[in-house]
């Protein structure tokens, strides 16, 4: 805990970078909120300003939501309908899980006061408070329903809804065979068409759907809409303004290495530790693990390389993703011109 409050403060010490924000991922950040609060009260003396916080929800009340505003702890909320949620807990146990979507549920309605407590500021929502839907292969078939009871719920016209597709090597097995079987493909179409369908009616009645595909790519229907198109982030920041540390302090390029499961795969893209600082191979490791060319396929290098082992094979989900997104954006694009709308602001 010391060592990489430490190091991060070392950061703008040095200055490498101007102030830090840190990301707390999990497991659940929030089920030892003690500890929690000591690490945050830690990290600030260290010289922290900022933090967000990725949270199903399902630890969390209206005391925990509070300090997070007080704190400046923004939140990312991790969710999926209810329908989805129950169906796909790895416990099969349906009253638990049931209990546990209700608690994570109940525990939207305690971010109102949260944003307006930041609205004081004159901060931007979006900065405030997320909510990421997780897509796996098994989940497809709820996409709409979920994005739908974020877009209805009592934060949803200030919540940014982030479709975040899950990814491993297994898991890149289970998108391709998706990818092959038609009537899986024409489901996930089904889904998006429905999406576009609840952003164009929210446009017609002044009630923005904001919502993206991951968090690295600058894809959602208004930049389709308004003629911009697809567009890919250039720069992520991966292993300079944004850095991955595991459990044991290792530093990565990107947080999802520090999940990756061999450990020789680890050790060739590792630049440092909150020990020692930053390697000196931390550059060629870097351009290595991120690619230097553009992606025709709009697919982030880094989930290439997690899915598929290549940066220039890209991850089964993403195409699929996108294939369905840009025929459903190019629906929404085509509803506009023929009945003129403006793109909701952002």
């Amino acid at each position: 805990m010391g060592a990489i409050t430490e190091f991060a403060n070392s950061l703008v010490r040095d200055k490498f970078c101007s102030g830090i924000v840190l990301a707390l991922e999990g497991g659940e950040p929030t089920l030892d909120k003690a500890r929690f609060k000591k690490f945050v009260k830690y990290a600030q003396k260290a010289g922290v300003k900022e933090f967000v916080l990725c949270t199903n929800g399902s630890n969390l009340d209206k005391e925990m939501v509070d300090y997070l505003a007080a704190n400046k702890i923004y939140p990312v909320i991790s969710f999926e309908s209810k329908k989805s949620f129950v169906k796909n807990r790895a416990s099969h146990n349906l009253r638990i899980a049931e209990e546990m979507w209700n608690k994570i549920d109940s525990s939207l309605a305690f971010f109102v006061p949260f944003l307006a407590f930041y609205n004081k500021d004159k901060l931007d929502s979006f900065d405030v408070i997320r909510g990421r839907i997780t897509i796996t292969p098994s989940t497809i078939g709820y996409l709409a329903d979920s994005v739908r009871y974020l877009y209805e719920s009592s934060i949803g016209a200030k919540i940014l809804i982030t479709l975040m597709p899950a990814m491993s090597k297994e898991l890149d097995k289970e998108w391709r065979a998706l990818a092959s079987d038609k009537k899986s493909v024409a489901i996930l179409e089904n889904e998006f068409k429905k999406i576009a369908e609840l952003y164009l009616w929210g446009l017609e009645n002044k009630k923005p759907l904001n919502f993206c595909v991951n968090e690295c790519l600058s894809l959602n229907f208004t930049n389709l809409a308004s003629g911009e198109g697809l567009k890919q982030v250039p720069f992520c920041g991966a292993g300079n303004n944004l850095i991955g540390i595991d459990m044991k302090g290792a530093l990565y390029p990107c947080y999802l290495l520090s999940a990756a499961k061999t450990s020789a795969f680890r050790e060739r893209f590792k630049i440092g530790s909150v020990f020692r600082g930053f390697n000196g191979n931390r550059t060629k490791a870097i351009n290595e693990f991120c690619g230097k060319k553009q992606n025709k396929q709009f697919s982030c290098l880094y989930w290439n390389w997690f899915a598929s082992g290549s940066p220039d094979k890209p991850a089964a989900a993403y195409k699929l993703l996108f294939n369905a997104w840009e025929k459903a954006a190019l629906r929404v694009r085509k509803e506009l011109k023929e009945k003129p709308a403006k793109p909701a602001a952002r």
